[in-house]
């Protein structure tokens, strides 16, 4: 969050529901929570003017926040999900965008209605392009699909196949028409002209590839990709767009990600990682003291991460780059939690020795010289019994990343080039050199993400960055730089957040122009010292700055909050029913009224894609399973009609998106509790039940056949004609999902049926029927049995069935022959 004003302080707490709040703090008040989402976790939010927040839920809906009332004042319900927001200067417009790919929605803020929408752009004649949006039914009656259009930045001659590995044009004539891509580590900015600054970045899979695993049997090939990192400005007015690309680089796949991490609040300044080390002259004045008196040692022949500074107020400019840690590695943080004993660190810095051999010839253009070379043949005697090994899959020089491994290659590979990144010869070196740099490569990214891991602007001209190590400084964008601290707790321990990367350091304005953090869910206020920023660091050390307060947080207080977040949310969601006791009566009619919630809300019901039905008695609540057991307990055609009532409006809900809804402990299919209860109370089932099985998810489901086999029922229940037919639909199913053996008699209760067939054979065409009916009406469904279709099924379960009884021998032969009759070409059972 950046520009908030300082006399509110929120925060927003997600609880294990899927709800969210804001905890609102006005000055030195204690925190108020105010429930903000009740159907989804913040995604993102914004303060802007005196006292609104502006908010964003995963579900995509936005909400406007009135911090001084402690009220949301309005809301905007959507179907489309987006990452981040941002607000006009004059606060009478914002934007809602989704990154990948990119979508960006404009919002009036006056009437809180969307007043446009942007899904693509198009080239025009002035290298600009159009903003556009056109959904999948305009664009495939264009004749231009959405995986015919690509991400390229270039001109139209560029839009070539290697765009992207899933591309697949409609026509070789190129279209114009582009997918927008964005980054979420920079948030977008108004300008006062009322433009927006996003930052995007475009891949290209055309980048050197090589094979790195040299095991002929399986051959496998890793790839580089062309990455452009830039800067698009709309004119949301004239509905145009311009992508200004600051520079192209190779990445790995997955791509390691150097991209724009901040703009300026006047949106003419972007602040990117330097893609290349800087050597440190001692000569420049800008470090001659910096590192020599805040390190301890002497700056020459150092090299260190730099920030570049870029003026976009027009044609993207390099202003300069600002060096801000030495690449040594005590100053380096671990990238991940894996820690390595010293003959494992041993182990690694003999192979990226010999691995260097090569890439130090590929430098100097000696490779034929290397390739017979004493050097070339110690390589391949140490990796070549390695690399035949069957588990062999992550060489001791991947740990290049580990500080010290990484500061050293890192070392080497500029004395033999001041851009040894950019410069690296990919196409004339061999796959263990490749797969090497493809490391130190996502490495450097890493490392850099640490250093820089959270940054706050204080003017249009000075920031704030803090490392993950607790390392932080106010930097100029002239290139002026402030004393270096430490940060520490206000007892004087360490701080203890360095590792992982899971870890995300949230940095914002404080009170009383202080900064607040919060990391790992402890709070943290600092009092920043404003130190002279020159390009002379004063002769001092890295020095400590306690933080005023910490405010810690438990494990058990983080769940007391998560629960009391749930409860709060749950107030305000759609679906929640009181009712005036836990009798029949209060529970039909609560039902009732759930029924009229599901029909006209069930999107508000479903958090993510968990619902717990459920009716408020004193608040607490009755769950699908209690009010279920009541029902049954007390048997009556109302209780009967309440649940076919609420299970058919959530069928009706769900019949143009089926979903599938869980309770919260994620096995359990909402409204299973339902249908079961139904079947102990009818003597014969409502087509709801069976409607609602059609549906299910038989590959995730085993809920449902535990609670076959524990439901008490009697035999003569069981074994009616609909229980009996709705039990065959579920045991295909199961054989279909390839889960399951395909002796159908062994599955639910079906071995009852089984018993009868012994008893009475002339059952069997009329079993048959049903086993056949079943199968063709889930065919659409099968999972492994989906190419061998119908007969297939029917074939695998005659095979399974028992040839020994002679009922189970007629039914097998029935179903053999109507495989056949389908195509099925096995001969028939004997």
């Amino acid at each position: 969050m950046e520009n908030a004003p300082v006399q509110y302080l929120v925060r927003s707490i997600n609880g294990d529901a899927g709800g969210s709040v804001l905890a609102v703090r006005k000055g030195a008040d204690d925190e108020q929570l105010l429930a903000i989402f009740a159907d989804a976790s913040c995604q993102d939010f914004v303060l802007f003017g005196d006292h609104y927040c502006l908010a964003l839920s995963y579900k995509g809906e936005l909400a406007l926040v009135d911090l001084a009332t402690l009220q949301v004042e309005k809301r905007l319900k959507q179907s489309r999900r987006y990452d981040r927001l941002a607000v006009s200067g004059d606060h009478s417009r914002a934007i809602a965008y989704h990154c990948n790919p990119g979508l960006v929605q404009v919002i009036d803020l006056a009437s809180f209605q969307t007043t446009a929408r942007y899904n693509l752009v198009q080239k025009r004649d002035d290298d600009k392009f159009d903003l556009l949006e056109k959904d999948h039914e305009t664009l495939k009656a264009e004749g231009t699909p959405w995986d015919s259009i690509p991400t390229s930045d270039g001109s139209l001659s560029e839009e070539t196949r290697d765009d992207s590995p899933f591309l697949r044009y409609a026509s070789d004539v190129p279209s114009g028409l582009r997918q927008m891509r964005f980054s979420r580590s920079a948030r977008a900015v108004f300008r006062a002209d009322g433009s927006v600054v996003l930052p995007f970045e475009f891949f290209k899979y055309t980048g050197p590839s090589w094979i790195s695993d040299p095991r002929p049997k399986k051959p496998s090939i890793e790839k580089m990709i062309e990455v452009s990192d830039g800067v698009a400005v709309f004119d949301l007015d004239r509905q145009t767009a311009r992508f200004d690309v600051l520079r192209t680089r190779l990445q790995g796949m997955p791509p390691s990600s150097l991209p724009v991490r901040s703009f300026s609040p006047d949106g003419m300044t972007a602040i990117v990682p330097a893609f290349e080390p800087v050597r440190l002259s001692p000569k420049a004045p800008e470090t001659s003291g910096l590192f020599q008196k805040v390190f301890g040692r002497k700056s020459a022949g150092d090299y260190a991460m730099a920030l570049e500074i870029w003026d976009i107020g027009g044609q993207p400019t390099l202003q300069r780059t600002i060096p801000y840690r030495v690449i040594a590695g005590e100053n380096l943080l671990r990238t991940d939690t894996q820690r390595f004993n010293e003959a494992e660190l041993a182990q690694g810095e003999r192979e990226i020795d010999l691995i260097f051999k090569g890439i130090e010839a590929a430098y100097l253009d000696r490779l034929d010289d290397w390739r017979s070379s004493s050097a070339r043949r110690a390589e391949d005697q140490h990796f070549e019994p390695l690399e035949q090994a069957p588990a062999y899959n992550n060489p001791a020089y991947n740990r290049v990343a580990q500080p010290s491994l990484f500061a050293a290659t890192v070392k080497r590979l500029m004395s033999l080039d001041p851009q040894p990144f950019s410069s690296f010869p990919w196409e004339k070196c061999e796959p263990r050199q490749c797969k090497f740099f493809k490391s130190l490569i996502g490495s450097w990214s890493r490392h850099c993400e640490h250093g820089t891991d959270a940054l706050l602007w204080l003017t249009n001209e000075h920031f704030l960055t803090l490392s993950r190590g607790g390392r932080g400084r106010i930097i100029s964008t002239g290139g002026d730089l402030g004393s270096v601290y430490q940060l520490s707790h206000p007892d004087g321990s360490e701080w203890k957040y360095w590792s992982g990367y899971d870890m995300t350091v949230d940095l914002q304005p404080g009170l009383n122009a202080g900064f607040e953090l919060r990391v790992h869910g402890d709070h943290w206020e600092i009092d920043w010292p404003k130190s002279n920023l020159s390009p002379m660091e004063p002769a001092q050390s890295v020095q400590p700055v306690k933080a005023l307060r910490v405010h810690k947080k438990d494990l058990k207080e983080n769940e007391r909050l998560r629960k009391k977040v749930d409860r709060m949310t749950a107030k305000i969601r759609r679906g929640y029913v009181k009712v005036s006791g836990r009798d029949t009566n209060n529970i039909v009619s609560g039902l009732e009224d759930l029924s009229r919630a599901v029909r006209a809300h069930l999107p508000e019901i479903v958090v993510d894609h968990r619902w717990a039905p459920a009716l408020y008695y004193r608040g607490k609540p009755i769950i699908e399973d209690e009010f279920c057991d009541i029902l049954v307990a007390d048997p009556s055609e109302v209780g009967i009609r309440a649940l076919d009532n609420l299970l058919t409006a959530f069928l009706d809900a769900t019949e143009e998106d089926p979903q599938n809804v869980w309770h919260p402990d994620d096995q359990k299919p909402t409204m299973g509790p339902v249908t079961m209860a139904l079947m102990k109370m009818t003597s014969r089932l409502p087509s709801s039940v069976m409607r609602f099985y059609a549906g299910r998810d038989m590959n995730h489901d085993m809920w449902t056949y535990q609670a076959f086999e524990e439901m008490g029922l009697s035999d003569e229940r069981l074994l009616s004609a609909d229980l009996v037919t709705l039990q065959i639909r579920l045991a295909i199913q199961d054989i279909c999902t390839g889960n399951m053996n395909p002796n159908i008699f062994a599955l639910y209760r079906l071995p009852l049926v089984s018993d009868v067939l012994q008893r009475n054979s002339q059952l069997v065409p009329e079993i048959s029927k049903v086993i056949v009916d079943q199968t063709e009406a889930q065919a659409p469904h099968f999972t492994w049995a989906s190419s061998e279709g119908v007969a297939g099924v029917l074939a695998a379960i005659s095979d399974e069935l028992n040839k020994g009884q002679a009922a189970e021998k007629g039914l097998a032969v029935a179903l053999m022959d109507e495989a056949k009759s389908r195509g099925h070409l096995a001969s028939p059972a004997t």
